[in-house]
C-alpha cells in the first residue's frame, strides 16, 4: 500500500520535500483454521424434540487473512467417535429440512476476513440406554476440517445422556 500527501511551507518555513511511505504487510498468511460448535453440548432427543441449529465457525489464527475468499470442507462424525449415526441425525440445509446423506458441507471465510460461519442441523436420537452422567461417558461427535493451504483443528460436539440408570 503506498499512502502519499501533499504539505505545504507557511510562515516563513519553507515546504518539505516530497517523500512516499510504503506500508508492507509482513504479517503473513495465516499458520492455520480453527473450528468451534456452538452448542457444543446438546441434549440427547426425546420423540418430540426439534433438531438443533449447530453453527460452526472457522477461524484464522497465527498470521493474518487472505486476499481471496476460501472454502474450509467441514465433515461431521468420524469412525472413532463415541457417538454413531445411530445416536444422531443431521441436515444440512436448515431452509427445508432436507436429510441429506452427505457428512460434508462447506464455510467460506471471505476474502480479508478472519472467520467464516455455516449452519446445520443436528437431531440427537432419543434412545433408552443410560450412557452414564460425565462427560467421560456422553457421546462425543467430531466436526473436522479440510482446506487446501492451512491445517485445521477439529472441534467436537457432545451429546449428553438423559436416561436413568436402569
Amino acid at each position: 500500500m503506498t499512502v502519499s500527501a501533499t504539505v505545504e511551507g507557511g510562515h516563513g518555513v519553507a515546504a518539505p520535500l516530497e517523500r512516499q511511505l510504503n506500508l508492507d504487510d509482513n504479517e503473513g498468511p495465516p499458520k492455520g483454521i480453527r473450528l468451534s460448535a456452538e452448542p457444543d453440548r446438546v441434549a440427547e432427543g426425546d420423540e418430540n424434540d426439534d433438531p438443533i441449529n449447530v453453527t460452526i465457525k472457522a477461524m484464522l489464527y497465527g498470521g493474518g487473512t487472505y486476499k481471496t475468499a476460501q472454502l474450509v470442507t467441514v465433515t461431521v462424525g468420524d469412525p472413532n467417535d463415541t457417538a454413531t449415526s445411530a445416536d444422531y441425525d443431521y441436515m444440512t440445509n436448515q431452509e427445508t429440512d432436507d436429510t441429506d446423506v452427505r457428512t460434508t458441507f462447506d464455510i467460506t471465510i471471505e476474502a480479508d476476513q478472519p472467520s467464516g460461519t455455516a449452519i446445520f442441523m443436528l437431531d440427537p436420537t432419543h434412545d433408552t440406554i443410560d450412557e452414564g452422567d460425565s462427560d467421560e461417558t456422553y457421546e462425543t461427535l467430531t466436526v473436522s476440517g479440510v482446506h487446501g493451504g492451512s491445517d485445521v483443528e477439529p472441534t467436537s460436539i457432545t451429546i449428553v445422556d438423559n436416561d436413568d440408570p436402569p
